[in-house]
């Protein structure tokens, strides 16, 4: 896959921050973050010469998690193998913590790592203005929206579809706040990892609501190819289904589905799993939020 990436408009990243954590276990999650940095430096450096043909880039914790400065340190230590080209950063929370980042990374010697902040909790899009203000000024040319994240942190449930109209009522604004800044708006990956028809209908739902110019993060080779080989449908415009009537017996067993298929498809302690019979990506995140949604019905079995 990284020789079909090498494209200007596309960026592989290295994943140091949810792809490292089990859900069950702080300890293990420590002893992930660690062996993730040294098999990461040890592939950086077997494949320098691959890497060079792409834009590389790596996903770091939130800054002000303990797990920050050695990411920092391991950046320092990629770029002595291969170009650095963008550093993604977790949970941006105010302009000045973007500030921040940016003068340690240049302390770090990575002046030329493009950022692009992830806004993805409450707090975040509170200061989502802010944050745009200054992204250019740090070298910042996208921000991007972590839905997933931000539905946990505020406690939802169920999670707004990206095919559902009250998704696109809810970003609109975040897309326009970005744009307005003169920034690229950079969506949050699909969970249906084999299913082309919903990706090609949510990069045309982007295409129509940001003119053309938007990003979008990827978990599957199947989205990559169909990223790389999408062309915009300029006839047919691609509406978004409306939205279900909540129903609270349909929400239990949504749940319930959520929690018991992340536990039986776990992988080996890491943070994600993978359903078996629908192929659909579960993040730790939509197991966070069933859970949450279980204990506040008080659910408990």
């Amino acid at each position: 896959m990284l020789k079909q990436c090498a494209l200007s408009q596309v960026a592989i990243i290295f994943d140091l921050e949810d792809g490292l954590h089990d859900v069950f276990d702080a300890a293990h999650t420590v002893r992930l973050k660690a062996e993730g940095r040294e098999n990461l430096l040890s592939f950086v450096s077997d494949h320098a010469d691959l890497l060079a043909e792409v834009r590389t880039g790596v996903r770091v914790n939130a800054s002000h998690t303990p797990y920050f400065p050695d990411d920092l340190a391991l950046l320092t230590a990629i770029s002595h193998h291969c170009p650095l080209h963008v550093v993604m950063l977790s949970k941006v929370e105010s302009a000045a913590e973007l500030v921040s980042i940016r003068m340690a990374l240049n302390h770090a010697h990575l002046p030329g790592a493009a950022l692009l902040p992830i806004v993805e909790t409450v707090a975040g899009l509170a200061a989502l203005e802010s944050i745009t203000a200054v992204a250019r000024h740090v070298g910042a040319h996208s921000i991007a929206y972590g839905h997933y994240d931000y539905s946990v942190d505020a406690k939802c449930w169920p999670l707004i579809r990206f095919d559902h109209q009250a998704y696109w009522q809810w970003v609109s604004p975040i897309i326009h706040t970005i744009q307005a800044a003169g920034l690229r708006y950079v969506n949050a990956p699909l969970t249906s990892l084999e299913n082309t028809d919903s990706l090609f209908a949510l990069l045309n739902r982007l295409h129509q609501a940001c003119g053309g110019d938007f990003g979008l993060v990827t978990v599957s080779n199947v989205h990559d190819e169909g990223c790389l080989n999408f062309m915009p449908d300029h006839v047919r415009r691609v509406d978004a289904l409306p939205d279900p009537t909540p129903d609270h017996a349909a929400l239990l067993t949504e749940a319930l589905r959520v929690r018991d298929a992340y536990i039986a498809q776990r992988h080996d302690g890491f943070s994600f799993a993978v359903d078996a019979r629908t192929h659909e990506f579960i993040p730790m995140h939509l197991y966070f939020a069933a859970v949450q949604y279980l204990e506040k019905t008080g659910y408990t079995q």
